[in-house]
């Protein structure tokens, strides 16, 4: 079992970015010099519009409400990200390590924030979610509110898996029949994911890949207390 690591700095991280989309990808290695973080190795993201077969396509479980681009492209997102978990399994993954999307933004006082919030985290930790999506409730594990066990959340642009962890992640989403940040709530529901509250990483607003327009990003990218559940927060 690994403690969650009491910083950030040194933690290695990799950052999904498309082939296409190279100035993202500069983004985000300068955001990490920036931070004081350690630079970030480039996983190549999978073009769903471009490489998804329709008899993918028809097994691949997404939103009904999305058209078949969007659909192609959720489908890459997972490909992206579960054959980044294949092959850190393959190689053998480090105690802890840093999963990126390329539009990820550390909030400025982060590693303050984060050694005190590590501090926090149970040791049985598997994953930690810096940043993300909470559609349901979620549970406070300190009298404060600064850390919360995560049961449900999605968007993936900056979480932690530990080596122990690693394993398990592959499991749950390795068929990509829904999306990879549906399929990891089986994960969550485990009890040994948790989140900082407030959240310490966010996206930016911009063009997205995967639903063709501008988004966005709101409230609901503050942290799971952002509703009024929370404490006083990091």
């Amino acid at each position: 079992m690994s403690r969650v690591p009491p910083s950030l700095a040194d933690v290695p991280s990799y950052a999904v970015n498309l082939e296409s989309r190279p100035e993202r990808w500069w983004q985000t290695v300068e955001h990490l010099a920036e931070m004081g973080m350690r630079a970030p190795v480039r996983w190549l993201a999978v073009d769903g519009k471009a490489t998804t077969t329709p008899e993918e396509l028809a097994r691949y479980q997404a939103r009904p409400k999305r058209g078949p681009d969007c659909r192609a492209a959720c489908l890459g997102h997972n490909k992206s990200f579960t054959s980044l978990v294949r092959y850190l399994l393959d190689e053998g993954p480090a105690p802890w390590t840093l999963f990126l999307e390329d539009d990820v933004l550390f909030a400025e006082d982060l590693h303050p924030r984060w050694e005190k919030f590590a501090g926090l985290v149970p040791d049985d930790a598997w994953m930690v979610l810096v940043g993300g999506k909470h559609p349901h409730p979620s549970h406070p594990v300190d009298p404060e509110g600064r850390v919360w066990r995560v049961n449900h959340a999605y968007a993936t642009h900056a979480f932690l898996v530990s080596a122990e962890g690693m394993p398990v992640l592959w499991d749950v989403t390795k068929d990509m029949v829904h999306s990879f940040d549906v399929s990891w709530n089986d994960m969550h529901r485990m009890n040994r994911t948790y989140c900082p509250d407030p959240f310490l990483a966010f996206q930016r607003d911009g063009f997205s890949d995967i639903t063709g327009r501008t988004v966005r990003h709101g409230k609901n990218m503050l942290g799971p207390g952002a509703d009024g559940r929370g404490g006083e927060g990091l």
